[in-house]
């Protein structure tokens, strides 16, 4: 191969064989400093992203750069792949190469592909901060955000930069004795980044970047529980229900309905019936949940839509949640109340629960009281539960509610499973993490469950 000769004194670089011989300009520096930058492992088209956001970063006095490396871009992406596997195999690094600064003549085309490199290296870019610091988590993500929607993959990098987010965010378990790590700036950031996430990940037929979506949205629903509660202090505690309330109207006003019970999903399946939420825990949940409970289960759910193992997974979980709020909350009845015609609405229009009757006679067995006792008299063998699905629908949400206080969330799922329905994407990730998994056996609600990291 023959060496590319440069005229103001840069390095050589040696060129394809039987490739033009060209001169060593502004063209031939810029794509040397960014295969410096680039690690080794770089995909084609990410090369091909990267050169592309260097180019259009340039300043117009550099226009005639930009239209030469235009013209010859598939050569200009074949160079820099070669300098990342020479740099590879000088360096004898699996998967990474040396970051080294640009020549000095190459000073305008360092800054373009330090921004570029930025983009490319998003998992490292919270390496700086503490998960203890959520403030700070909060304003590097958002930077990372409004970069992200400048970007030629603006879903991509939007959905690293809220992963990175979501893991550094994960909180402790949140029960009756939970202490609060949020303080009201902090939920307000976290509001604060829902555009921004909306505008980048919403509208992406990836299925990836909708479970990030959903992560997010059920973060926001249960963020008001993560502020730091005073005992005794009524006005502080009235200014974290209005955070509840306007964080739930957020999402509804977001999120598609499929968006919506996919974050219902996440958010509620770990309220483990051993360790039901004190009263202001479920007075933040109540306020935050029912406005989207409207979009994922009402009128906006299309009657054409097919339905997955998590949409009713969703519902069971969320109807329980309503039935604790009504049983323990004087506040809200008449939202409640319609939460609830809702839910048992959609349970009736869209699911069968025939297939689960012999589970549900085993959860009523445990159920005391007369109007479990009844419950009963119609799910035994040939009873009218049997013979009608209206029926047999109508004492699966009795079930639900009537064990509300004691059902674990174990139950609930194994309850789902007997209705045969296909596994969705919320499914796969609720099924991922086998130490969630312990903790929510354990009977424990770990933000970590319920942002997708958590067992089914």
């Amino acid at each position: 191969a023959r060496p590319s000769v440069g005229s103001g004194g840069g390095r050589l670089l040696r060129a394809r064989p039987g490739a033009r011989r060209t001169k060593m300009g502004n063209v031939d520096r810029l794509l040397e400093a960014l295969a410096k930058r680039l690690p080794s492992s770089t995909t084609r088209e990410d090369v091909e992203a990267a050169l592309r956001a260097a180019v259009e970063a340039l300043p117009e006095g550099k226009r005639k750069t930009r239209e030469r490396v235009q013209k010859t871009e598939r050569r200009c992406i074949e160079q820099i792949l070669e300098q990342l596997r020479a740099a590879a195999a000088l360096a004898a690094v699996v998967g990474k190469v040396r970051v080294e600064g640009a020549a000095e003549e190459a000073e305008d085309a360092d800054e373009v592909v330090e921004e570029v490199a930025d983009e490319l290296t998003l998992p490292s870019a919270y390496a700086d901060i503490s998960s203890d610091d959520p403030q700070a988590c909060l304003e590097r993500c958002t930077s990372l955000l409004k970069s992200a929607l400048a970007s030629l993959r603006p879903a991509k990098r939007a959905a690293e930069a809220m992963d990175g987010l979501l893991g550094l965010l994960t909180a402790q378990a949140l029960s009756a004795e939970s202490e609060g790590d949020f303080d009201a700036e902090v939920v307000l950031q976290c509001a604060g980044l829902a555009p921004l996430a909306s505008a980048a990940l919403c509208g992406e037929g990836d299925a990836e970047h909708a479970l990030i979506w959903h992560r997010f949205l059920a973060f926001l629903l249960l963020a008001p529980c993560r502020l730091v509660a005073e005992e005794g202090d009524k006005s502080g505690e009235k200014a974290a229900l209005e955070l509840a309330a306007r964080l739930g109207g957020l999402v509804a006003l977001l999120a598609s309905p499929a968006a919506a019970r996919g974050a219902a999903r996440l958010a509620f399946a770990g309220l483990a019936g051993s360790e039901v939420p004190s009263g202001w825990l479920l007075s933040r949940l109540a306020f935050a949940v029912l406005p989207v409970v409207g979009v994922a289960f009402g009128e906006w759910w299309s009657p054409k839509a097919s339905s997955e193992r998590s949409d009713l997974a969703a519902l069971l979980h969320s109807l329980r949640m309503v039935a604790l709020c009504r049983s323990g909350l004087p506040l809200l009845p008449g939202a409640l109340d319609v939460a609830r015609d809702q839910l048992r609405a959609a349970l009736t229009s869209r699911f069968d629960a025939m297939p689960l009757l012999p589970e549900m006679r085993r959860l009523a067995a445990e159920l005391e009281g007369p109007r479990a006792k009844s419950l009963r008299k119609r799910l035994k063998a040939a009873g009218v539960a049997e013979q009608s699905r209206a029926v047999a629908t109508a004492a699966l949400a009795e079930v639900v509610e009537l064990g509300a206080g004691a059902l674990e969330p174990e139950a609930l799922d194994r309850l789902v499973d007997f209705a045969g329905l296909p596994r969705g994407l919320v499914d796969e990730a609720l099924g991922v993490d086998a130490r969630a998994a312990a903790a929510r056996a354990r009977g424990d609600l770990f933000f970590e469950d319920s942002m997708g990291g958590g067992a089914r």
